[in-house]
């Protein structure tokens, strides 16, 4: 967790796994600033492993289309 934490001020987004569901972290807080209601569980083992390492994100708009993509 705390690797993400600098990855975020360098990212903006990380995209990850928080208590077994999709999560947002940004700033550098080290809490979610979002947990989404998709199960990881429920995504292909490629999906979760990506999530489980943090997926860097710029901005807002590639956020937007990476929840759309893991939580649709």
């Amino acid at each position: 967790m705390k690797r993400w934490i600098a990855m975020v001020f360098a990212a903006g987004y990380i995209l990850g796994i928080s208590r077994g569901y999709v999560a947002v972290w940004r700033d550098e807080d080290p809490q979610p600033w979002l947990v989404t209601d998709m199960p990881a569980s429920m995504l292909p083992e490629v999906d979760r492993q990506a999530l489980e390492k943090g997926i860097c994100l710029p901005d807002e708009i590639p956020l937007t289309k990476a929840l759309e993509d893991y939580c649709s």
